[in-house]
């Protein structure tokens, strides 16, 4: 028996359904794929914006409290003041007015007769926010909380600046779940004992 002798016409038209074949497995291949890259690309972008996030939270926390700690004698005006200059640090990015909040307590050791550390005082950046609640403690003149291994000795005191966000995926909302955020700062006052002058005056 001998082979049957191929056209050219036959060659190309074998050749265009060969083609057509080989498009159709790859747009195939592309639509299972798609899915998984979106997914990909887009959990990406929400990982990206979580860690900018926090490194936003940890700038906005050291500057308040580097702010706070200049002064001799802080007033709540300048306290305002450098929540505000914070909130720039956030960009239009995040929300820190709406979905933000931050806590300033000034803390001063203990005496021999008094052994635990104390609050001084303590501002919100809202005044009638009771939302949040600082790590330190709330009031003034109660015993302070401070992490272990930090210890104020009699004349000594800290300025804690916390700063909260409400964070909130991008992407994929139901599936990820969002919380509220937590940065703290600890700096040491430069010229005075982290005391108040004038009070507290929210309007």
């Amino acid at each position: 028996m001998t082979a049957k002798a191929l056209s050219p016409f036959s060659l190309c038209r074998r050749g265009g359904e060969f083609g057509r074949q080989e498009r159709g497995g790859i747009l195939i291949e592309f639509a299972f794929a798609l899915p998984i890259l979106v997914t990909l690309i887009l959990g990406t972008v929400n990982t990206a914006l979580y860690i900018l996030l926090h490194q936003r939270m940890d700038r906005a926390a050291s500057s308040i409290s580097d702010l706070v700690a200049q002064p001799e004698n802080i007033t709540h005006a300048e306290v305002k003041l450098a929540y505000d200059a914070a909130e720039h640090l956030f960009g239009d990015m995040f929300d820190m007015q709406n979905n933000g909040h931050a806590i300033v307590t000034s803390v001063r050791g203990g005496t021999t007769e008094d052994p635990p550390a104390r609050i001084n005082f303590q501002i919100h950046k809202e005044c009638d926010d009771a939302t949040y609640s600082s790590t330190v403690g709330s009031e003034a003149e109660a015993e302070a909380t401070l992490p272990s291994g930090l210890d104020l000795q009699p004349g000594e005191s800290v300025i804690v600046a916390e700063v909260y966000f409400e964070w909130e995926p991008m992407f994929f909302g139901d599936l990820i779940e969002s919380g509220t955020q937590y940065h703290v700062a600890f700096r040491r006052p430069r010229l005075g004992a982290g005391v108040l002058a004038g009070g507290i005056t929210c309007s």
